[in-house]
């Protein structure tokens, strides 16, 4: 018996509800529906596709049917809306997909959706698409970054009109990138190539490795289980590297404090770079915490004590005036360094939105400042690529009272500790003594890196 929809892109339109209209981040409500579901390789390439592409290019997208659609475009059925956005995205930036086929699905997901009375327009907005193409008109150039007009706006502000299409038009893939925490490289790459995983070593660190083509559930990984791998970025491995910059004079175990731990990740990817850290992290968030809690019991890192608390909070708490010789600050922010990961972000992010983070990032770096030992090191990093949460702040921060009393260190100092091919990848990322990352061909997240040391 056929089916009389497409599970796959039923699938699709599922996701893309939860992540536009109830505020998910692509990347969980994917791996959920996976783990639900137990789809062929090419279904999960295809569903992903579905997903990422129409989040990629929904303004170009919500364009092209507020031109078409008989129906103002406020008030399209939500769901209809998904369907209408999926099915353009098919039309126009798939080569795979015949157009017939993507608006003959789109019906029959209209009426899966119990949507019946809108099938009729559906079928016919599209149809009028491929008889009559909408052009871009010239002053819409925004729509072909997938950006609103308002923050291309933005892009071009930071960075002049040609620099800001140099990143935009920079879209790196998406494959994983694994830390490998365990020293028998030879014995888990067999693993991979006896499974038939595709990999290639990373630009800059020598134990990151790219996973190519992966669709399965990241714990399918050889190694996930047992916890010798761990997934993140190089970018996000680099704040790691900084811990060669701290001189331990007294050749003591090193106390760290990661302020804004997260899942743990950069504690981890620090721990590896040196086993003898004393690392307190914090983590606020019930929900991040019991997966930081997790992450450290899977790869049984004693090294590391989590606290469910925010530094704020700590700081008031810390009547003893413990200080740390090294603390890590990666701070919220708007992420605009990972939209590759998370198309949503480009979608949801705006001017407004923006400038809330500067406010909090300022509070915490002054909040962190209090716990430095003399001759400590206060590293700040965030995943996003606008000046006001980085160097702008940094320079801010830095004509403060409290601020007088660090001084930049050069990031320069860093490049004996990467891979020797990669160093003149990162020289062209370091500017003004800081690291800032711009998405690129390398397969790395935008990021952004300064460290500070306590005069």
């Amino acid at each position: 018996m056929t089916r009389k929809y497409d599970h796959i892109r039923a699938n699709a339109i599922v996701a893309l509800n939860q992540i536009l209209n109830q505020d998910k981040f692509s990347n969980d409500v994917i791996n959920d529906i996976f783990s639900k579901n137990n789809f062929p390789d090419l279904d999960k390439r295809f569903m992903v596709a579905l997903i990422y592409g129409t989040l990629e290019q929904l303004p170009i997208l919500d364009y092209w049917i507020n031109e078409l659609s008989h129906i103002e475009f406020q008030k399209i059925d939500d769901f209809v809306l998904l369907i209408l956005r999926m099915s353009f995205w098919q039309i126009e930036f798939s080569e795979k997909i015949p157009p017939s086929a993507a608006i003959n699905e789109a019906v029959k997901l209209t009426k899966y959706f119990h949507k019946n009375q809108y099938s009729g327009y559906v079928n016919a907005i599209l149809r009028e698409s491929l008889r009559n193409p909408i052009k871009l008109p010239k002053k819409r150039e925004h729509l072909k970054y997938g950006l609103s007009a308002e923050m291309f706006g933005l892009y071009k502000k930071w960075f002049g009109e040609t620099k800001a299409k140099h990143i935009l038009e920079n879209s790196s893939p998406k494959d994983l990138t694994v830390l490998l925490l365990d020293n028998n490289y030879n014995e888990w790459l067999k693993s991979l190539e006896e499974k038939g995983i595709k990999y290639k070593p990373g630009h800059l660190i020598q134990d990151a490795y790219q996973i190519v083509d992966f669709s399965e559930n990241v714990s399918k990984l050889p190694g996930f289980a047992e916890g010798k791998i761990y997934i993140q970025d190089e970018s996000s491995m680099l704040p790691s590297k900084t811990i060669h910059l701290f001189k331990n004079r007294e050749n003591q175990s090193i106390k760290m404090l990661d302020a804004c731990a997260g899942l743990g990740g950069k504690s981890i990817s620090f721990i590896n770079e040196d086993p003898t850290l004393d690392i307190t992290a914090l983590e606020p968030n019930q929900k991040r915490f019991n997966g930081l809690n997790e992450n450290i019991k899977r790869l049984n890192l004693k090294q590391i004590e989590a606290k469910n608390i925010d530094l704020q909070t700590f700081s008031l708490q810390n009547k003893d005036g413990n200080k740390f010789d090294f603390i890590l600050l990666d701070v919220p922010c708007s992420g605009l360094g990972i939209i590759r990961h998370k198309p949503e972000i480009k979608i949801k992010m705006n001017y407004q939105k923006i400038q809330e983070f500067p406010k909090l990032q300022f509070e915490l770096l002054q909040e962190a400042a209090k716990l430095v030992n003399e001759n400590g090191i206060l590293c700040y990093s965030t995943c996003t690529i606008n000046p006001d949460e980085n160097q702008n702040l940094i320079q801010k921060f830095l004509e403060t009272k409290s601020g007088k009393q660090f001084m930049k260190l050069n990031m320069e100092k860093l490049l004996p500790y990467i891979k020797e091919e990669g160093r003149p990848i990162l020289k062209e990322y370091i500017f003004d003594s800081d690291i800032q990352i711009y998405p690129s061909h390398y397969n790395l997240d935008g990021f952004y890196i300064s460290c500070l040391k306590k005069r």
